[in-house]
């Protein structure tokens, strides 16, 4: 609505301006003429006055200055607009491999992590490229500011990373070392512990306990007691043991930092914990058999303070792995949304051009028009110019 009321503001004015002054100049110059001819001579002052008035009030040099800047103006304006229209088409067309680098990119499948990081740095730097080939529009270039600082950031962060990844593989390595340990240790303990749980299911069916009522006899009670005093310590027995396996294996598994130091300190007293157990198992042959199994399995495992540095850097770069994929998917969200919304302004705004265009064109054929005009007044005034000097020749 703007620009057409723009347009007729342009071109309601011109159309008014273009037909009385010619009419008018024409019949005020016949009656000079003829009123100059009608005398035949007779110059006297008022009519020198009178032509001399007539030349000055149809003097345009006021004008000219007037129609030339509308005219350079119009030209100008005509002309950046065509720059303007290409600088879009330009654009659009970038706009397409935007699109596309945006639609190819998928998350990683691959689970080595110096390929991972390397592939998000890749995937970055496309995107990087495709907005830089947009940079031709000014529009563009101050819409997509701030992703093109984001990722020359988050490039400079996975550089780090990759750099960073050969300690990390060493790290996972050691990890999947001690998992697979950890495994044969819970087999191995269940090996130990299995002559004990066979003997005490032996000794309960020889015994029957189960069918024992309060009449037995105090020998057969007594029996009794004693085996559920020893079922209850070799529960607690298991229990330790599982507690220290458990410990140690969530060690690996510590999401935060806090988390694996909290496991770290409490791994000691389940180890503590797990040996005053074992100590106070009355049966020999059970204690033997799990001093031996703790010093071929739990013995061998990497000491947890030697472990707390190189768990802490693997878990560190863990989390910042996350962080910056989670941060490249953003930036493809933006890059995504800025896009679209910028390509459909364009779109918008050169669908809009052409009337915008008709307006200027219109304005630059006003203003030929009334520098045309000027011209033919120019030269009616140089004739008036002339025309008393020709009186008084007349006169003579």
């Amino acid at each position: 609505m703007k620009q057409e009321n723009l347009e007729l503001d342009v071109s309601q004015p011109q159309s008014k301006n273009t037909e009385t002054p010619q009419t008018s100049e024409s019949c005020e110059v016949n009656e000079v003429a003829s009123e100059v001819l009608s005398e035949e001579g007779k110059a006297s002052p008022s009519l020198k006055d009178k032509l001399v008035s007539l030349h000055h009030k149809y003097n345009f040099s006021s004008s000219k200055s007037l129609f030339i800047t509308i005219i350079v103006t119009a030209v100008l304006a005509i002309i950046f607009g065509l720059f303007q229209h290409n600088q879009t088409s330009d654009y659009l067309i970038q706009s397409q491999k935007i699109r596309d680098v945006v639609a190819a990119q998928q998350p990683s499948t691959s689970k080595d992590v110096q390929v991972e990081t390397t592939e998000i740095k890749q995937n970055l730097l496309a995107i990087q490229a495709a907005i830089n080939g947009s940079l031709i529009h000014p529009m563009a270039e101050s819409n997509f500011s701030s992703v093109l600082t984001d990722i020359a950031e988050l490039v400079n962060k996975m550089d780090v990373l990759i750099a960073q990844a050969e300690q990390y593989k060493q790290s996972q390595e050691i990890v999947l070392s001690s998992l697979k340990q950890i495994d044969e240790s819970k087999n191995n303990y269940r090996r130990a512990i299995e002559p004990t749980l066979e003997r005490m299911r032996s000794y309960k069916n020889e015994a029957k306990f189960e069918q024992l009522t309060a009449n037995a006899n105090q020998t057969d009670l007594f029996n009794a007691l004693n085996y559920k005093q020893a079922e209850e310590k070799l529960e607690n027995l298991q229990l330790a043991a599982d507690r220290l396996l458990q410990n140690y294996e969530s060690i690996f598994y510590a999401q935060t930092v806090q988390e694996l130091n909290a496991l770290i300190s409490s791994y000691p007293n389940s180890a503590q914990h797990f040996k005053q157990v074992v100590h106070d198992f009355a049966d020999i042959p059970t204690k033997m058999a799990l001093k031996i199994w703790q010093k071929n399995n739990i013995d061998t495992l990497d000491d947890v303070t030697n472990l707390a540095d190189k768990l802490i850097a693997r878990l560190d770069f863990a989390n910042q792995l996350e962080k910056l994929k989670q941060q490249s998917v953003l930036i493809v969200d933006q890059t995504k949304l800025i896009e679209n919304r910028l390509t459909v302004h364009l779109i918008n705004k050169t669908q809009v051009q052409p009337s915008s265009n008709f307006a200027l064109w219109l304005v630059l054929v006003l203003a030929l028009i009334g520098l045309y005009k000027y011209q033919l007044i120019r030269a009616l005034n140089k004739l008036l110019e002339k025309l008393p000097k020709q009186v008084e020749k007349t006169a003579k």
